[in-house]
């Protein structure tokens, strides 16, 4: 009795997607559906069916959850429908099928394994073409340092560059130092001896030097160490005084702000050069989010399908303000002309920018651009005070705005009206990338930059009858700013 008891096998198992999409990285449980090939006694009864299972080489038996089962007399098999914890993560569930009846159990059968790892298989949360059990490498159902990206974000690192194209190009989708485009990250014009015009700066990774261009005076530049490989540079405007630099970085699973410099200024008149703020994977998007022309630490935080911005102020606060879902981007710049900046997301799906404005917190929903467009271009490029709705289209390098000086209207900018619209033709698929802020004479410039040559291109005053311009600045590998 005990040998043919024995015969209990598995015979097949596939995992049931219960869980929806964009919720699976916070569920607890998952469910598997197990078909078992059943003892040949069963049929004459008195023989029940028992589902153990062990975790990793715990040899610990625990009885599975039976949310539904379907016996098939004829077949002699059951199937059935079992619920297990999702803290485990990567370890497997040794699942077991024993026969039970007056005359004792059986030996168990043979043994399948599945693991939370399998039931993120069955998910693509952020649609960037990665499962998220590759993305949750440790399939624990939270980003976490180790993971390749946030299955919840298509652009875990905030660079501008979704996590696919990252992973196929054999970058890390969760570090904006690991990048195609690796940029200093800024919320404005980065003028460091104060002459009114940007100075091209950028920061080497490997040693942590930082070269400045054209600082006081053109060909005069500037070279200063500030940093280790591995963090994340940004410039940052204090009160008071020109740009300087900092980096960010992670320690645990916590940012921790650097600043070079006088730091960030307090409204107790103090100042701090060290700031532990944000987490690991938060997307950074510091500017001027209180006083005109000052940067503040800011960060965006996807969790549970929600954006989250979070601003750090001068009395210490925190601004916390949810604004935006999953398939959102962070694209934040002053829409309302005030100075300061407005939080806001792109959608590319309809491609909409939604504003909450600094200036009376209301909503403005502008339709404008393009699914594909590259949605980090920011900046006042008609010099009226206020920042224009503009994207750059990497397969036809075409800039494209939708012009603030006589209010934004969506309508008129689609039929290309002059008032309201303007383009511009600069650069070349898979060789150059826009970047921001560059302010020469006056006027900020649309520019683009071949990362691989640190060469940067614009055409003069922005016209399209001019020839592009060129200089060199940095070498491969670098953060452009």
């Amino acid at each position: 009795m005990r040998n043919a008891i024995a015969k209990c096998l598995t015979v097949g198992f596939f995992l049931m997607a219960w869980v929806q999409p964009g919720a699976a990285q916070l569920s607890t449980t998952f469910e598997t559906e197990l078909t078992l090939e059943l003892c040949p006694e069963y049929r004459h009864g008195g023989v029940a069916i028992d589902i153990l299972y062990t975790v990793g080489a715990d040899p610990t038996m625990h009885a599975a959850e039976v949310l539904d089962q379907e016996i098939d007399i004829e077949e002699n098999s059951g199937t059935f429908l079992l619920r297990f914890p999702a803290t485990y993560g990567v370890l497997a569930f040794n699942v077991e099928a024993v026969c039970r009846s007056t005359r004792g159990t059986s030996d168990i059968s043979n043994v399948l394994s599945v693991s939370n790892c399998d039931n993120l298989a069955l998910y693509d949360t952020d649609q960037d073409g990665i499962i998220n059990s590759l993305e949750d490498t440790n399939c624990d159902n939270f980003f976490s340092p180790g993971d390749i990206s946030n299955p919840d974000n298509v652009d875990t690192d905030g660079d501008g560059v979704r996590d696919l194209v990252e992973t196929l190009q054999g970058f890390d989708p969760t570090n904006p130092g690991s990048s195609p485009r690796p940029f200093i990250y800024s919320g404005g014009v980065f003028d460091a001896d104060g002459d009114g015009n940007a100075n091209p700066y950028v920061w080497r990774g490997t040693s942590g030097q930082w070269f400045v261009r054209d600082f006081a005076t053109p060909g005069n530049h500037l070279a200063f160490p500030f940093g280790a490989n591995g963090d994340i540079p940004f410039g940052y405007v204090p009160a008071g005084q020109a740009s300087n630099v900092g980096v960010i970085r992670t320690i645990g699973t916590q940012y921790v702000w650097l600043f070079r410099g006088s730091g960030f200024m307090r409204q107790n008149g103090s100042s701090t050069r060290e700031l532990p703020f944000g987490l690991f994977g938060d997307n950074i998007v510091l500017g001027p989010w209180e006083n005109v022309g000052v940067t503040n630490p800011a960060v965006a935080r996807l969790f549970n399908n929600q954006w989250s911005f979070f601003i750090y102020q001068s009395d210490g606060s925190i601004r916390a303000q949810n604004w935006g879902g999953n398939g959102d981007i962070p694209k934040v710049q002053d829409y309302d002309g005030d100075g300061i900046f407005d939080i806001a997301v792109f959608r590319p799906s309809t491609q909409q920018t939604f504003v909450i404005r600094s200036s009376d917190n209301g909503v403005d929903i502008y339709k404008f651009g393009t699914g594909t467009a590259d949605h980090t271009v920011r900046g006042d490029y008609t010099g009226d005070g206020v920042d224009d709705i503009s994207f750059w289209e990497p397969v036809s390098g075409l800039f494209t705005v939708m012009t603030s000086d006589n209010g934004f209207d969506e309508t008129r900018a689609a039929r290309k009206n002059s008032q309201f619209y303007r383009e511009l033709q600069l650069g070349l698929f898979n060789v150059h990338l826009p970047l921001n802020w560059n302010y020469q004479n006056g006027k900020l410039l649309f520019t683009v930059i071949d990362h691989g040559t640190g060469l940067r291109f614009f055409r003069p005053d922005n016209q399209s009858n001019q020839p592009p311009q060129a200089f060199q600045w940095g070498l491969p590998g670098d953060h452009q700013g």
